[in-house]
């Protein structure tokens, strides 16, 4: 149970980081 917790908050944690990676790239445009 832990493990997947673990899994799913990794999860989250990259999506959100790739999230401000394109709106950063959006707005230097």
């Amino acid at each position: 149970l832990y493990r997947f917790i673990n899994m799913e908050l990794n999860y989250a944690k990259e999506h959100t980081e790739q999230s401000t990676l394109y709106r950063n790239m959006l707005e230097n445009l």
